[in-house]
């Protein structure tokens, strides 16, 4: 790709299967793993001056050195795709999207496009049966993903990862009673980067576990230096990666951790999400935190496949009902909610509402029951602003 980038003479297409990793859920890893090797034989004998690649995710690029009719090339693609594709006796349907690459623009690097092309394709797979150029938007994104990722690994070899603290009030007395410990990391000029820009940045750079480790490590700093009894607050939530679940020394790691601080068990309180904690090693991890006297939560529930003979296998204290459940309810109430709620505390859990956004909303919470209400008493404070406002 070098060559053609130098020249400006970049010409190209790429194409996403939709809702991949669900595809490998349904169809199977190896079928799908066989039907993209058919891909590639395909697009190789479709385009054959071309150069074509795989990029991982089921995302395809194919670029030419010189012009090409991309509008007739795509609408190939489209057809091909359009019917079921059918492989030694096998048969199977995929749904794609695709982007043109524009090429009035000057790429320094295959990194750099492949970096706008990456955006584009995550793109693709939330817009149903759109196409994307990928224009000047895309590579100032990449630009700034790319600064981004300098500062995100700067700020773990510095251990500058800053915590804010969200605070979960009482549903009954609206008074504090706990919070949730938020990774923040901040620009060169000072200013706050908003967490979507970096979270799922940190995980496909590979330093999900080391962010999370500053956080852990900060709160139970928090909680060593009396932050707990100044606010007059029970626990803090920590949330874990599903990737930390991954570690056979998760739970030891952690507990070294607490230990170094001379803090209770009680103090924190971890948040997961399906993805750790329903992999057979994050179900290990989760058995063994628990043991050892962590409380679990589980995070962001309605979002996934959770039900109520899933929680009773594995030791939650707490759910985190997801904010679209909570929003849905409050515009279109219907029986689910209330007797989700009524399910859980039968199974001895407490129910956390999140994204609560008006008092209306936090007031149809109330009268189903939930224990705690995230977010509309306040946004999240830095370690000082929250001390200033809630400390007694």
């Amino acid at each position: 790709m070098k060559e053609p980038l130098k020249h400006h003479q970049a010409c190209g297409f790429g194409f996403a299967i939709r809702s991949y990793n669900q595809c490998r859920v349904s169809y199977g890893s190896a079928v799908v793993d066989r039907y993209l090797s058919h891909f590639g034989e395909y697009i190789r004998n479709e385009f054959p001056k071309k150069y074509c690649f795989y990029l991982d995710n089921g995302h395809f690029l194919i670029v030419s050195p010189g012009f090409m009719d991309i509008h007739a090339a795509i609408a190939k693609i489209h057809q091909q795709f359009k019917d079921p594709w059918i492989r030694e006796g096998e048969s199977a349907s995929f749904d794609i999207g695709c982007c043109y690459i524009d090429n009035r623009l000057n790429y320094s690097s295959p990194a750099e496009l492949r970096e706008s092309l990456e955006l584009a394709f995550n793109d693709i797979d939330t817009l149903e049966h759109k196409d994307i150029v990928v224009d000047e938007k895309y590579k100032q994104r990449a630009e700034r993903q790319t600064h981004i990722r300098k500062i995100l690994r700067k700020a773990i070899e510095t251990d500058s990862i800053e915590i804010f603290l969200q605070p979960l009030m009482d549903a009954k007395t609206e008074e504090l009673t706990g919070a949730e410990a938020l990774a923040r990391l901040r620009d060169d000029d000072g200013t706050i980067i908003p967490p979507g820009d970096f979270i799922e940045l940190s995980n496909s750079i590979g330093v999900i576990n080391a962010l999370d480790d500053q956080v852990f490590d900060k709160t139970c700093q928090f909680i060593s230096a009396g932050g707990l009894t100044r606010c007059n607050m029970n626990w803090i939530h920590v949330n874990l990666a599903p990737t930390q679940c991954l570690n056979l020394d998760l739970a030891d790691h952690l507990n070294e951790i607490r230990r170094r601080y001379f803090i209770p068990f009680f103090t924190i309180r971890l948040e997961l999400i399906e993805d750790g904690a329903l992999n057979p090693n994050g179900k290990k991890q989760i058995n063994l935190l628990k043991e050892m006297g962590f409380d679990i939560v589980l995070d962001d529930y309605g979002t996934g496949y959770s039900n109520a003979s899933r929680m009773k296998d594995l030791p939650f204290s707490e759910i985190k009902i997801d904010i679209s459940l909570v929003k849905d309810y409050c515009s279109h109430p219907d029986p689910y909610l209330p007797n989700l709620v009524s399910t859980m505390h039968a199974l001895g859990l407490m129910i956390t509402a999140e994204g609560i956004e008006t008092k209306e909303m936090a007031d149809k919470m109330k009268a189903l029951g939930v224990d705690h209400l995230q977010c509309y008493y306040s946004k999240p404070l830095s370690i000082p602003d929250f001390l200033q406002k809630y400390s007694k």
